[in-house]
């Protein structure tokens, strides 16, 4: 291996561990924790306010999102400045909910701002992935990014939960969070180095490393051809199905265990319980789904890479129904029995539903990794902060609409148990709109291959 290509490869990673450090900080320190919902409403903010608030975090990501991607696309060598402005941007609200009196009109403008530096993540995200390493290995590259994102996020509920009841106080974990993500910020600006665009494409790799720069942005062309490229097309609805699926399911499981109205289970206790649930389940699929898209890859079947993920959509639907509608658990625990060993003593349920909650997770996290790879794969390299801004913006209008429905679903069933599966139902839309898009992703992927070689033989990015 050439010393170029080992210190490639080492600053990939240096620049991967930046990014996830980045990215948890962004995560924990823009979201309050569901455990926390009790000592919100005592600070004065009311159930329905607290719901009213965060569908404006949607609306804000829903707005800004795209404005993101076509910024990203269109500066492409401002991507680390656009990175630190935007994390700055939640940072400022973390900070001033913390010390500023907690009021509803407040709490909607700190999610207002949260919402448009969250806007940037997935673009910058997007775009910084698709740069890192050979496309032959992006299954293995996205399967480690993702876990590592599903662990912030699904540490996010626990950890923000336990340290916000342990001190009292629902807004301090973001203010900590805040300040570890000015910390990373700083040590960014100062020591991080920055992905090249298109520096891992085959028809590129040799040039860039040559010295050649590749300064193509997005143009109102390249804009089009995302928009009607079928695979990107199929996957934007999908992602609105997907994600009332993900956002009922997650919403309403919490309070399902946490609430007054559900088992009303001690919020520590909850959180290890729906951690090792979720674990080992969510850990194995990543890293299947990762070696399998890599393989299908090597073998010339891009569309069969999406085979992992089809069956996971529609499997989850039937591991979810057994989880709400088939076990048994009791309304309520009681206060003696409200600790990890009592609950398991008092009610073997429990360990059913680790059994099956780590199938429902095993099932659900391949899905992210697999539309990842698959749309890094199908669009230009100046096309792809866009891109992804697009993904997100539909994904975030289904999180939009999730709060809506499952309200809808919870004042029409009474019960959290079979809101979290009709939540889980609508996954089904988007197994039978993966079907489709087996049909043209690797005729999509071509494309791309093909307009990136004959750009390589011209050399010249204005042509």
């Amino acid at each position: 291996m050439s010393d170029k290509i080992k210190g490639t490869a080492y600053y990939g990673i240096h620049f991967l561990i930046f990014l996830i450090i980045i990215e948890l900080s962004w995560i924990l320190g823009s979201k309050v924790s569901e455990m926390l919902l009790s000592l919100i409403e005592s600070d004065g903010i009311l159930f329905d306010q607290i719901q009213a608030a965060e569908q404006l975090f949607h609306y804000a990501v829903a707005a800004t999102v795209f404005p993101w991607g076509i910024l990203i696309d269109k500066k492409s060598e401002w991507r680390k400045y656009i990175l630190v402005v935007s994390n700055l941007v939640w940072i400022a609200g973390s900070s001033l909910l913390y010390f500023m009196p907690t009021s509803f009109h407040l709490y909607c403008g700190i999610q207002i701002i949260w919402g448009i530096s969250f806007g940037a993540n997935g673009p910058i995200i997007g775009s910084y992935l698709g740069d890192l390493f050979r496309i032959n290995k992006r299954g293995t590259l996205f399967s480690i990014f993702t876990i590592f994102v599903y662990i912030i996020k699904a540490g996010a509920i626990g950890i923000n939960g336990i340290l916000g009841s342990y001190l009292d106080d629902w807004k301090i974990p973001n203010f900590i969070f805040a300040i570890i993500g000015l910390i990373s910020l700083i040590l960014f600006l100062i020591i991080g180095k920055e992905p090249k665009l298109a520096a891992v494409e085959p028809e590129f790799k040799e040039l860039i490393q040559e010295g050649y720069k590749y300064k193509r942005n997005i143009t109102l062309e390249g804009l089009k051809a995302v928009i009607k490229k079928p695979t990107n097309l199929l996957f934007l609805f999908q992602g609105i199905s997907g994600m009332i699926g993900v956002s009922i399911v997650t919403r309403y499981m919490n309070y399902w265990f946490t609430s007054t109205m559900g088992m009303q289970i001690n919020q520590f206790v909850a959180s290890i319980i729906l951690g090792a649930g979720a674990a080992v389940g969510a850990l194995i699929g990543i890293l299947l789904v990762g070696k399998w898209i890599d393989k299908k890859f090597k073998e010339g079947n891009l569309n069969k890479s999406l085979y992992f993920s089809i069956v996971c959509l529609f499997m989850q639907v039937v591991f979810y129904f057994i989880l709400t509608m088939v076990l048994t658990y009791p309304e309520t625990i009681e206060p003696e029995n409200n600790t990890i060993k009592g609950i398991f003593n008092a009610y073997p349920v429990f360990y059913a539903f680790i059994i099956v909650f780590n199938l429902c997770s095993f099932c659900g996290t391949p899905v992210g990794t697999t539309v990842g790879v698959a749309r890094t794969h199908v669009n230009l390299p100046e096309n792809r902060g866009t891109a992804a801004a697009l993904y997100d913006l539909f994904d975030f209008i289904g999180s939009g609409l999730a709060i809506a429905i499952g309200q809808f679903f919870f004042s029409i069933f009474s019960g959290y148990q079979i809101t979290i599966f009709a939540g889980s139902c609508f996954w089904i839309v988007s197994g039978i709109l993966w079907l489709f898009i087996v049909k043209f992703i690797q005729k999509d992927y071509q494309e791309i291959r093909n307009t990136l070689s004959k750009r390589a033989r011209n050399k010249s990015p204005s042509k």
